[in-house]
């Protein structure tokens, strides 16, 4: 988007018409309705798709308002600090290390892969391998302790 108002003189967004693309070998003899794969949920998922897309601004927003969503916090803070080069692996580690205990303090279950993948593209090579080596010595803390 950024991209386009930059580089375009027409200060509007283009039309985008959002399609998915099928390449496998046999035919595909599955409904053409995305909304069909939400099962039970399909009218639900059809309306919240009819609704107006909502930019979150979370520059501007404060910590302590996204500390007041426990799934959505880490990864949203996450995409406000990604640009801050210099503290990013910092940043990743101690989110993945209030991440974990959030998971331990509630028993549950989770997946840190999409905060590691929403960072990882901003990561050198050797962050990104020290990331890893961390995320193992993490996993191992926790299976010894759990």
């Amino acid at each position: 988007m950024d991209h386009h108002l930059r580089r375009s003189k027409d200060k509007t967004l283009p039309l985008v018409y959002p399609f998915i693309f099928y390449t496998g070998k046999k035919a595909y003899t599955y409904s053409l309705d995305i909304f069909d794969l939400f099962g039970i949920h399909k009218n639900r998922a059809r309306e919240l798709f009819q609704q107006p897309l909502r930019l979150l601004d979370i520059t501007h927003t404060s910590e302590s308002t996204l500390d007041q969503h426990n799934y959505f916090k880490h990864i949203a803070l996450t995409v406000k600090y990604v640009q801050r080069e210099k503290e990013l692996l910092s940043f990743v580690m101690n989110q993945l290390m209030g991440y974990f205990r959030f998971l331990e303090t509630n028993q549950e279950e989770g997946s840190i892969e999409p905060l590691v993948v929403c960072v990882a593209q901003y990561l050198k090579r050797e962050e990104l391998n020290t990331l890893i080596k961390n995320i193992q010595t993490l996993k191992s803390e926790e299976l010894l302790m759990g």
